[in-house]
């Protein structure tokens, strides 16, 4: 009766399109005060970036707060080596580590590759862009090794990647906030967050404030 119950309330979630109250401390689904890093994004964006869209997507935008995927063929600048062609998932502006039942095998290592992350910002879902991205902005972080996805995520090859500049086209697939719920197990006070999906949002538009960078 009561796994009834809680399919019954991830369906009604997921159908109402209930979004995560990032306010009520649904640690790690909080987010980082945009405002705060917006200054540092775009200048990264402006000197690091060259950006060339070579289709239009009519979908929702990549923004603050969603998880991205899409699918992207990785080449060396230099020497146009393909380094991956394949499917990526990343989550842009959470605080803290994204749960296990959201995690996936495709999965960026975010930190260590912000270039291709923050190239993605802006795309709509159907649209295809392509991103050179300086060594600036590769393997970003602590030197203990360099990946392009996650490797603890089982991926059958890890793929290594030097400090070289990247060039990635990307044709993004979607853009979707996750929506979570928490309830407390049984007469315990523990609580417990249950994913409910993950909601596609009209918003932002392009050409609204939050659109042009995270």
């Amino acid at each position: 009766m009561l796994k009834r119950i809680l399919i019954l309330l991830v369906l009604a979630l997921t159908q109402t399109g209930c979004d995560i109250n990032y306010g009520e401390n649904l640690h790690p689904l909080d987010l980082w005060n945009l405002e705060e890093v917006r200054p540092r994004l775009e200048r990264e964006k402006r000197e690091f970036l060259k950006i060339e869209d070579l289709q239009v997507g009519g979908g929702a935008i990549a923004a603050w707060g969603r998880r991205l995927k899409a699918e992207i063929e990785v080449r060396y600048a230099d020497d146009g080596a393909t380094i991956y062609k394949g499917p990526l998932v990343t989550y842009v502006g959470f605080k803290g580590l994204i749960p296990d039942d959201l995690r996936d095998r495709f999965m960026l290592e975010w930190t260590g590759q912000a270039g291709i992350q923050l190239g993605l910002n802006g795309m709509a879902i159907g649209g295809k862009r392509r991103i050179t991205i300086d060594k600036e902005l590769v393997c970003v972080g602590p030197d203990t090794g360099c990946y392009l996805l996650r490797p603890e995520r089982q991926f059958v090859n890890e793929i290594g990647v030097s400090k070289k500049a990247l060039v990635v086209e990307a044709t993004l697939t979607e853009s979707c906030a996750p929506v979570r719920f928490r309830w407390r197990a049984g007469s315990s006070f523990t609580l417990v967050d249950v994913s409910a999906g993950c909601r596609t949002k009209s918003e932002p538009k392009a050409g609204g404030a939050d659109w042009r960078i995270y």
